[in-house]
């Protein structure tokens, strides 16, 4: 099979005179002739996907028979994949290829290197020129009606909701599923010529690769997530999604912020901020800048960004933002994670009372959803900085009741967000106001080993 799937296999001469195969082609049973093309070929689901520019696991359901081909595009373009020849396309009810231009025909326009006798040559052939350029024409009406499929776009865009909104998935699970729909995505967009599929599909690039640069951090692989951050960014560019531009920077800075470089931190903030729509993409990046400045030890700029988030908070419902609230899941930013930020910037400048009453009122928040809804790994952190934001504020009795669940999580639920506020819980109970505290010293050594 010399076409698009030619490097995966090839279907022999031989494979369209077998009267199976004639008889499939007659009723038309597309699942049943992709079977025996896999069985005749050797070609997996994935290499028949590739070469059909579709999913895999919409060639699964054709092929189970669980979706029925019906369409005369898809016809067409699993004929042209296939490389289907004329006789058995006609079986099929599509028409013949059109016919390869003959070698040596003339040029239908004429060029500067063009003689005279071109010019007379194309004059006496004109006939077969002007059917050669239709039967081009032709051909690409057909490849560009063809060229893809909506149903791969829904199944993305579905899939991709999916993996925003599994809270507590598993950080490589997230990462794997992610990956998956990213290459997908760029597949069928190396397809397609429409501007706007292609908007919808680098959205979807980037969606996914944020979740990946997100996933990447988790599992501790700080230096591959930046680089998924600014990928994401780059697609979110491509796509003119201005609320995924200001997510994609939003994390960018997030992403920063742990690695303790709060200017470059601030940098995304700014550019996020002169392309993030009013309502919740501003006022995400807003609470993110406060720890941003909270670590450069600027209490007084962490009180305004504060003060500016409430503000644009207060008039989001006026500016509803569909990624935050229909897609929702991982690019949601409600009140817990606002209050969860706050909390993280008033622990950076040592502000006990403060980081308390956010790190309860983001917990709050969080657990005021259904257990089934609540995402694990952010209860977990918020327990964690209250935990410490009692230490700061001379009460150890509430510092370990809200770290005793968190040291109770399994191995599988640990990740560098919990980890990275652990070790700051742990270095607040070293310090020497609390030394002398025989429990305290308990306490951190059960953090020892929780973080070892």
């Amino acid at each position: 099979m010399p076409g698009r799937g030619s490097e995966f296999f090839t279907i022999p001469d031989s494979f369209w005179q077998r009267p199976e195969v004639t008889e499939i082609l007659r009723t038309r049973d597309v699942g049943r002739l992709l079977v025996l093309v896999a069985q005749s070929a050797r070609a997996s689901q994935t290499q028949l996907a590739t070469a059909c520019g579709m999913t895999q696991p919409k060639i699964n359901a054709i092929m189970r028979s669980a979706q029925k081909v019906q369409s005369l595009e898809v016809f067409e373009r699993i004929a042209d994949a296939l490389e289907m020849p004329g006789p058995a396309r006609l079986i099929l009810g599509l028409a013949p290829r059109p016919a390869e231009p003959k070698s040596g025909q003339p040029p239908l326009i004429a060029t500067a290197g063009n003689t005279a006798a071109g010019v007379t040559a194309l004059a006496s052939t004109g006939e077969d020129a002007v059917a050669a350029a239709a039967g081009e024409a032709s051909a690409d009406w057909l490849r560009l009606a063809c060229e893809f499929d909506p149903e791969s776009l829904d199944w993305l865009q579905a899939e991709s909701l999916d993996i925003a909104q599994a809270t507590n998935r598993l950080p490589l699970a997230t990462f794997s599923a992610a990956r998956r729909v990213r290459r997908d995505a760029l597949q069928l967009a190396g397809r397609t010529r429409r501007p706007a599929l292609l908007s919808d599909l680098y959205a979807i690039s980037g969606q996914a690769t944020a979740l990946m640069a997100s996933s990447a951090f988790d599992l501790n692989r700080w230096s591959e997530s930046e680089d998924l951050a600014r990928s994401a960014i780059s697609y979110a560019d491509l796509a003119g999604h201005s609320s995924l531009q200001a997510w994609t920077h939003g994390l960018a800075a997030l992403l920063a912020n742990w690695r303790r470089e709060p200017d470059i931190a601030l940098s995304h903030f700014r550019r996020g901020m002169q392309i993030a729509p009013h309502g919740a993409p501003r006022f995400r990046l807003r609470y993110i800048a406060a720890r941003s400045y909270a670590l450069l030890g600027d209490a007084t700029s962490v009180a305004e960004v504060l003060a500016d988030a409430r503000n644009d908070e207060d008039h989001a419902q006026q500016h509803p933002d569909p990624l935050s609230t229909e897609t929702g899941g991982e690019f949601a930013f409600g009140r817990a994670r606002a209050e969860a930020c706050a909390a993280a910037a008033w622990l950076d400048l040592g502000r006990g009372l403060e980081a308390l009453r956010t790190a309860q009122s983001a917990l709050a928040a969080l657990t005021s959803e259904p257990t089934a809804r609540r995402p694990q790994s952010q209860v977990n952190g918020v327990q964690i900085d209250m935990a410490t934001a009692y230490l700061l504020s001379g009460e150890l009795d509430g510092s370990a009741e809200a770290l005793r669940p968190v040291l109770a999580q399994p191995p599988a639920l640990r990740n560098v967000s919990l980890t990275g506020r652990l070790a700051r819980t742990r270095t607040v109970l070293l310090s020497s106001a609390w030394t002398a505290n025989a429990p305290a010293q308990q306490t951190a050594d059960e953090i020892g080993e929780w973080l070892t």
